[in-house]
């Protein structure tokens, strides 16, 4: 608690932040990454959704169709905010490559901390389910 309260202290007084430009090179290169992780991401759920429609057309049961919809509805809640804020981020950076604007960086940061927020928070309901559903 006291290493928070020291940290947002001094946030507070620090004004301007100078990023040298290895740091920014870092960043650069992670936004790269970033960017072809959402690419892959949109490709993997695009594949996903194709396989399980052709499935259904195959097999036609439906068995099928309740698992196609359950992989459906977890690919989307897996996929789809993680590509979005992966995207953001990695455009966000992107655009100012060698600039330091502190706003776009902030926007930047905060949508990859809402990419961590968001896959912590959902594999913590996964990890409590499975527990469930072992101890049950």
């Amino acid at each position: 608690m006291e290493n928070s309260q020291l940290i947002d202290n001094e946030l507070e007084y620090t004004k301007h932040i100078e990023l040298t430009t290895e740091m920014k090179n870092q960043i650069i290169v992670s936004a790269k990454w970033a960017k072809l992780l959402s690419f892959v991401g949109i490709l993997i759920l695009v594949l996903l959704v194709a396989s399980l429609h052709f499935s259904i057309i195959i097999v036609g049961s439906i068995f099928i169709m309740a698992i196609y919809f359950t992989f459906l509805f977890f690919s989307l809640i897996m996929i789809l905010p993680s590509v979005y804020y992966l995207f953001n981020f990695s455009n966000a950076i992107l655009q100012i490559k060698n600039e330091a604007i502190m706003e776009v960086y902030q926007f930047a940061f905060e949508n990859l901390k809402k990419l961590f927020t968001f896959l912590n928070i959902v594999y913590k309901v996964i990890y409590i389910y499975l527990i469930l559903v072992f101890l049950l």
